[in-house]
């Protein structure tokens, strides 16, 4: 697992909802090998794995330069499988946070597809530094792909 829950700060915050703890490392150890399933090459995760653990300080620091291109993309991609799945519902009007009362609407859809299409771009720019190792078209998501 290269992700913790420490890095669900600032911009991938969950503050708008009690954030579960246990939940979201659930989240991570579910999603965080997905994620590199869904864009990148089959063995690409176990292989930065390997290398980021490489008693080679070159291997270790190359590997260290790659992660810190993808990792807020692993971020955001789990982030958005929490958010979307886990701690609210998608209703026409927003997302909703029930309540006894009252629901409480925060519209997401808007953020969740502008953190998929910044998802979408930042990978692109780091195949160009690292060759072959997004295995499938990225494409960025329409208003209505939601």
């Amino acid at each position: 697992m290269l992700l913790t829950t420490a890095k669900f700060t600032g911009k991938f915050a969950i503050g708008q909802f009690t954030l579960n703890k246990s939940l979201l490392e659930d989240y991570i150890n579910n999603y965080e090998e997905r994620f590199f399933l869904s864009f990148f090459a089959d063995d690409y995760y176990d292989d930065l794995q390997t290398r980021l653990i490489s008693p080679d300080p070159q291997i270790k620091a190359d590997a260290e330069k790659e992660w810190k291109r993808i990792e807020r993309n692993a971020v955001a991609y789990i982030w958005l499988q929490y958010v979307t799945n886990e701690q609210v519902q998608l209703t026409g009007a927003g997302i909703t946070s029930p309540d006894e009362q009252n629901a409480t609407v925060v519209n997401m859809d808007v953020q969740c597809l502008r953190y998929y299409n910044d998802m979408i771009s930042d990978l692109k720019l780091a195949e160009v530094k690292n060759k072959n190792i997004i295995k499938k078209k990225l494409k960025y998501r329409n208003p209505f792909g939601l």
